[in-house]
């Protein structure tokens, strides 16, 4: 990864696995995941919105499953709208860090989405 400047370092919400963003989700987002953050995946400010119009206001499980996200969720809506790659985990905390959802309780892998879209 050639990383320049504005770069996030975040951690995933269950393993606190470090990986790294650039952008924001009012202008699409570029991560950087894996070992040596050698798989970038990008996506777009489209994609994001249409997220955020999804989920506005409404409780959700992560589905951090790379096969099987649970139906309704984070992952199952990514997977299904975006990638089939397994992006829930690298999201969720994009979207809490940047104020767009929340987690009421930690040992819950869930998030609640502001109503501000």
């Amino acid at each position: 990864m050639n990383l320049v400047e504005n770069v996030n370092d975040v951690v995933t919400l269950q393993r606190m696995k470090r990986f790294k963003y650039k952008g924001s989700v009012d202008t699409g987002i570029t991560l950087y995941f894996g070992h040596d953050f050698d798989r970038e995946k990008t996506i777009h400010k489209e994609h994001l919105d249409q997220l955020l119009k999804e989920f506005k206001g409404r409780k959700v499980l992560i589905g951090t499953s790379r096969t099987n996200p649970q139906d309704g969720s984070l992952g199952e809506w990514l997977r299904a709208n975006v990638t089939r790659t397994a992006l829930a985990s690298y999201i969720a905390p994009i979207l809490i860090k940047e104020g767009y959802a929340y987690q009421e309780d930690e040992s819950k892998m869930e998030i609640t989405f502001k109503e501000l879209y």
